[in-house]
């Protein structure tokens, strides 16, 4: 139980992190939100994230399309890392 608790001691200095989208390499945030909360503990928030437009759904789109080329030419290790 003593590596549990240690492991969720660290867990909690990351709890309640906000993260942005990430288009074409570019973090972006919205005024829309999403809080995500445990579902054993609804009073624990886990996370907030961003909730993306329509227009951020295209310019994704847009952007993976621009890089498919170039990442279909990688090999699978360079794609992971």
């Amino acid at each position: 139980h003593t590596h549990f608790a240690e492991a969720l001691e660290k867990i909690k200095t990351g709890l309640g992190r906000e993260y942005p989208m990430l288009i074409n390499g570019q973090e972006r945030f919205s005024a829309d939100k999403h809080y995500a909360h445990s579902p054993i503990n609804t009073d624990m928030h886990l996370a907030t994230f961003q909730k993306g437009t329509a227009q951020d759904a295209a310019d994704a789109v847009a952007a993976a399309k621009a890089a498919f080329p170039a990442w279909s030419r990688m090999n699978w290790e360079e794609r992971v890392f």
